[in-house]
């Protein structure tokens, strides 16, 4: 986690061996950590066009340009790389669970986010962060009760149940006409950090 030291090899490392694609990969994840986005782009598009042969490389490449641009809220482009990336991977579960999770935040596609989660959870069980990308999806659809049901699994599968689950819990609950409980779970949520900036607006509203 030095991303400072990681860049500074990372360009180096670059420019000494301009024909290695994972060295551009490198460099570009720590762009992306420090935000980068646009030059971690640049940099990952390099790296793919030299993963001639390497379809998991190439497919990481495309999955990380998937992530970059949905940072930069360029949804289209960020699709077009997932779907890339799936072209050479249809087994990936990572990309299956970003690319339904982020499907999901704009509520777009929602069929076809839930087909690529509930594929993820098939080939990659009790993964927490798995079930609750289902278990959110299916809030997206309107189906409460089975959200009810996935986020109980993601919290059970999730050793120290993160602020996201804990509030994601009371979004939940709160379709279900049980606003004491939801107001309880985005309490927890609150407490244990890392959840949306719009929580505290919940808990005053409810209040």
């Amino acid at each position: 986690n030095d991303l400072d030291e990681l860049l500074n090899y990372g360009k180096r490392a670059v420019n000494l061996f301009p024909n290695q694609p994972s060295v551009y990969l490198m460099y570009g994840l720590g762009l992306s950590q420090k935000k980068n986005y646009e030059e971690a782009i640049t940099y990952f598009k390099l790296g793919a066009d030299l993963a001639i042969d390497n379809k998991a490389l190439k497919g990481q490449f495309y999955s990380s340009i998937g992530d970059a641009y949905h940072e930069l809220k360029q949804a289209s482009e960020s699709d077009t790389y997932f779907d890339k990336a799936l072209e050479l991977d249809p087994n990936n579960v990572f990309v299956l669970n970003n690319y339904s999770y982020y499907l999901s935040l704009r509520k777009e596609n929602l069929e076809k986010a839930k087909s690529m989660s509930a594929k993820s959870n098939n080939l990659a069980p009790n993964q927490a962060s798995f079930q609750d990308t289902y278990a959110w999806i299916l809030y997206q659809l309107g189906e409460y009760e089975a959200a009810n049901e996935w986020i109980d699994k993601a919290m059970q599968s999730e050793v120290n149940v993160s602020g996201v689950l804990l509030e994601h819990k009371g979004d939940i609950l709160l379709k279900l006409n049980q606003p004491k409980e939801a107001l309880e779970f985005w309490k927890k949520a609150l407490n244990a950090g890392g959840a949306s900036e719009e929580l505290e607006n919940k808990i005053e509203e409810n209040k």
